[in-house]
Parts: structure tokens; sequence; C-alpha cells
């Protein structure tokens, strides 16, 4: 409905939850192309790999209330995502993505 009305401004709250990794990539490359476009969207999104290949800046919102914002590449990072979601994660590089893995 949202890409019937062409609006400039997407809000979107887990737009991809439920969705198999297929479908999961067709959803947040054309919410990316509508970003590269102009367009504005903002999204909420749980899964950090996601956000790291899609997102261009992030805010990571903690329990205690504290919040960052910033460009993805440097606000998503092991020791903050330690502090945000309380396991360890570990990053690896694969080509030009960074991916994080829960260890």
């Amino acid at each position: 409905m949202l890409l019937c009305q062409t609006s400039q401004t997407c809000l979107l709250d887990e737009p991809t939850n439920h969705l198999d990794p297929a479908h999961e990539k067709v959803v947040l490359s054309l919410l990316r192309q509508l970003a590269d476009e102009g367009h504005g969207v903002a999204a909420s999104l749980h899964d950090v790999n996601a956000a790291s290949r899609y997102c261009d800046r992030c805010l990571l919102l903690f329990g205690d209330g504290e919040w960052m914002v910033g460009p993805t590449a440097e606000v998503l990072d092991e020791d903050t995502l330690l502090r945000l979601y309380g396991i360890r994660m570990q990053q690896f590089e694969q080509g030009s993505q960074r991916l994080f893995l829960a260890t």
C-alpha cells in the first residue's frame, strides 16, 4: 500500500518480519533503491546484518533509555552490540560487507 501512494517518506516497523530470506532481500533492496532515489526511508530492524548491509545510518535504542545514532559503519561494532543485545557478537568481513555472528 505504501508503494502505491508514492510517498516521499516511508516509516516502516519491521518490514521484513516473517519473510523468508529471498523475500527479505527483495523488500530491503527496494527500500534501499527508494532511499537512493531521494525518498526518506526509516525502518525498525532487529536484524543487525540487514541493517549493516542496507542502512546508511542507525539509531540504536538501549534498554536503559540511552541511545546512539550515526553512520552504520561507525555505530555497529562488537562492543556496541554487546551493550545493545547483552550478548557477544563477532564481526566478520565478507567482501565489502560486515557480518555479525552471535557467539
